[in-house]
């Protein structure tokens, strides 16, 4: 019998799954997708259907809520081909779901022929990879990694509205006790390659005249929450000098991390690094009021870990510094 062979893989097929999917949990501002809420479960259970519905395969999720679908292949040595689904607020419709979409083209490539790839191959959607919600990102891939201290790094979370991370986690049935046996069952798929499609976020590749590149390593990153205490005073009564306005702090610990980005940033894509203050929240939040209570963001990323560190030790010093110069406390949180 004459073996087929391999259909093209079709990106226009591709991008008519990513407009579905932004259709269906977007809109003119862009993606609305956080981990462990009503808009991931959308999108989650739609692509489920159309795994089911195009190759006749299901979905199996191991313990941290990563979704695993396989083609067994020749060989039980498996390659991985990875994305997420969760989106930022107002999220891109690429961001992510790029990955995974692209890694269901690869596999209906193979489900065509009804022929087995050299290699098992696994498409993965990693659980909340953006952090968008409570904070702390790559949960699911780091549960695969064995990082992941459940308890410790999720257990102090919050989103907006109040509600525990590992409590949005548990309507999943997830613990945090077991999260990390994501590793052991990944590393049973006798992994050999990972692969992840992944759209640019920044103008790198505009600016080396490149279409498409392959990564040299993983930021790391350094997230924190900073609280600056000082007392809520009348705007019109206090004199500028008595006061202790918790808000100044973070105003100027926010123009530090700016120094200190650029100070410590090469001359090329790979040595640059970033520092950014992207929350901010004050009490009593009136217009009458110098503010009392402040808590500002910190997310620092860079690909040499002693870098990161530098860069870590002179935010906390700017951070003390900026208390000390608007007579107000400090209290530094890792998120």
């Amino acid at each position: 019998m004459k073996k087929k062979s391999l259909p093209a893989l079709s990106a226009k097929r591709v991008i008519a799954d990513l407009k579905e999917l932004r259709k269906l949990t977007g809109d003119k501002n862009g993606a609305h997708r956080d981990a462990w809420s009503p808009d991931w479960d959308k999108a989650r259970n739609w692509f489920k259907k159309k795994v089911k519905k195009e190759l006749g395969l299901s979905v199996r999720s191991d313990s941290c809520a990563n979704w695993w679908v396989t083609i067994p292949g020749k060989s039980k040595d498996s390659v991985m081909i990875a994305g997420h689904l969760d989106a930022v607020p107002n999220g891109g419709w690429l961001d992510g779901c790029l990955g995974t979409l692209s890694a269901l083209e690869v596999l209906r490539r193979y489900k065509a022929t009804g022929e087995k790839p050299p290699v098992t191959i696994h498409l993965i959607d990693w659980a909340d990879e953006e952090g968008s919600r409570f904070g702390r990102s790559l949960v699911g891939s780091a549960a695969a990694g064995n990082t992941l201290n459940a308890k410790k790094e999720l257990g102090h979370l919050t989103d907006r509205n109040g509600i525990n991370q590992l409590d949005a986690m548990a309507k999943y049935g997830l613990k945090p006790g077991t999260m990390n046996n994501a590793h052991k069952e990944m590393m049973k798929q006798n992994p050999k390659a990972y692969l992840e499609l992944h759209i640019e976020q920044g103008p790198n590749l505009l600016e080396m005249k490149h279409s498409a590149a392959a990564v040299l390593g993983t930021f790391g990153v350094e997230r924190h929450s900073i609280h600056f205490t000082g007392q809520a005073s009348h705007s019109g009564s206090t004199p500028i000098p008595y006061r202790k306005d918790a808000f100044l702090c973070a105003a100027e610990f926010a123009l530090e991390c700016r120094k200190i980005g650029l100070k410590f940033s090469g001359k090329t894509p790979v040595t640059r690094v970033v520092a950014t203050c992207g929350h901010v929240a004050i009490e009593p939040d009136i217009v009458t009021a110098t503010p009392g209570e402040c808590d500002i963001s910190l997310d620092m990323r860079a690909l040499d870990k002693k870098v990161l560190a530098k860069m870590l030790a002179a935010a906390k010093k700017a951070a003390k510094a900026a208390a000390k110069n608007n007579n107000c406390k400090m209290v530094w949180r890792k998120k």
